[in-house]
């Protein structure tokens, strides 16, 4: 059954990459012989890579998250030509007269730079590994590329970067002319793009490889960008959810994702010289055995986990509170009519958030759960309880995934199945509850601890360890 549904995303893949290389070619072909001149001109970026930087904006704007209100109104004002050429010419004047003053000192070993994130849990193994004196970590903020004025930029008015100016304001201007009104917001986008992330690339000048765990927020031009100053991207698959209409066209020199499978299904290729399989951020986080032995002395294996990342109010496809008020009124109702099953209960949230609604929706739900005999466990030991938990109940959560990664097996409590949850549309309704009857949720969660789910574990196979992300850096030219 899964292999059949395998197909069907398959083809979905094929559909999207097909829509949008059509909407390519009826909206910018015809005029993009000057952007592709433009851009390998100025920033040394090839035509293809070009390409699929546009197909990838394309495929953004199939997303509703696409649909913002910024963007929008950047896409009603690119139609005016004013507008357009005052753009362009702002972006030249970054381009040509500012710079971001370089703060990496020459070294004798390989240098690796993290990009700091919310969410970065990966990074504590990946440097333990690096500690062994053949390489030199540094940890960046990207916060501030995109501000003109931002800390450690500098301006030179060189009599060449002036020269270069005008010949560039010109050229720019001359795309902004020759092309249709409709074909400007991607132009300008991805110029904006190109002006800023040189400059930080360049800044960042002498560093190997650059690390992020945000591997959706990159354009195909970045590692193009990157290459011409001999970084190496190392992008780290950001969540199991990816949906199919808001993501793809991946370019790196190395992806660290969950699982093989990714490689297969992700809109327009993942495209990058090595590729490791390695679970998930959340089950490959931590290799400490003082965790592992805490985590022993004050807990016992669970035949239910509940796993939910909590906000109050409802903000966005991952974290809807009337789920949480469904799971833990369909879970309690279980419990009370049959005893004897160990539940565990772990929020992803931290629980000395700020957040005084958050606060108090946390303490009452504490209560709940310990009036029923639901234990809490700190969210610290998320890789642990996960391969310790016969099945994993995920509200809205990409644990549902990890549980089978690790040999368990994984449940997701949903209202409706989001765009992000395409992979869960792979399994069977066994393992989905959506607004279901008491008797029927029981049902459910009863059979899975006797389910054989071998052959769905060999779906979610993966092939590395992250040990071989460390032997792939060393084994790298630079």
């Amino acid at each position: 059954m899964i292999e059949e549904k395998f197909k069907l995303l398959r083809i979905k893949k094929i559909e999207l990459e097909n829509y949008n290389n059509s909407i390519f070619e009826r909206r910018y072909r015809l005029n993009f012989k000057h952007v592709e001149i433009f851009f390998e001109d100025i920033f040394s970026i090839d035509s293809q890579t070009l390409q699929d930087a546009y197909l990838n904006d394309i495929h953004l704007d199939n997303s509703i998250d696409a649909s913002t209100k910024e963007r929008l109104l950047f896409k009603f004002l690119s139609n005016n030509l004013f507008f357009s050429c005052a753009v362009t010419f702002f972006l030249c004047l970054v381009n040509r007269l500012t710079f971001i003053k370089n703060s990496m000192l020459p070294s004798k070993y390989q240098k690796v730079a993290f990009v700091e994130r919310n969410d970065t849990r990966l990074y504590p193994r990946l440097k333990s590994l690096f500690k062994d004196g053949d390489l030199e970590s540094h940890s960046l903020d990207i916060k501030s590329v995109k501000k003109v004025f931002s800390r450690g930029v500098r301006f030179n008015f060189s009599f060449k970067n002036l020269r270069l100016l005008i010949a560039e304001i010109n050229k720019s201007a001359s795309i902004i002319s020759k092309i249709a009104p409709n074909q400007r917001y991607l132009f300008l986008k991805i110029f904006a793009l190109c002006v800023f992330y040189r400059r930080f690339y360049n800044s960042i000048q002498g560093v190997d490889f650059l690390i992020d765990s945000c591997d959706n927020c990159y354009s195909p031009v970045q590692d193009s960008l990157a290459s011409l100053v001999k970084i190496k991207l190392i992008l780290i698959q950001n969540g199991g959810r990816m949906s199919l209409v808001s993501y793809g066209y991946v370019r790196c020199y190395m992806f660290i994702s969950w699982a093989d499978m990714y490689k297969n299904l992700i809109v327009g290729k993942i495209k990058s010289k090595v590729y490791l399989s390695i679970l998930s951020q959340s089950v490959s986080r931590s290799d400490s055995k003082s965790i592992e032995a805490e985590f022993k002395d004050l807990y016992t294996n669970f035949d239910f986990l509940i796993v939910e990342q909590l906000t109050f109010p409802e903000k966005g496809v991952a974290s809807d509170y009337s789920n949480h008020k469904y799971m833990l009124d369909r879970m309690i109702n279980f419990i009370n009519k049959n005893a004897g099953y160990k539940v565990g209960y772990l929020c992803r949230r931290p629980r000395d958030t700020k957040d005084i609604e958050l606060k108090s929706v946390l303490l009452n739900n504490d209560a709940l759960l310990e009036k029923n005999g639901i234990e809490i466990i700190e969210n610290k030991f998320c890789e642990q309880a996960i391969k310790k938990s016969k099945v994993v109940v995920a509200i809205d959560s990409s644990t549902m995934l990890e549980a089978f990664f690790v040999g368990n097996m994984g449940f997701i409590v949903t209202n409706k199945l989001s765009n992000y949850m395409w992979l869960a549309s792979l399994l069977t309704d066994d393992f989905i509850s959506s607004r279901e009857s008491q008797e029927v949720f029981n049902e459910k969660i009863v059979s899975l601890l006797a389910r054989n789910v071998s052959s769905i574990r060999e779906f979610f196979k993966h092939h590395n360890d992250i040990s071989e992300v460390l032997d792939c850096i060393k084994s790298a030219e630079v």
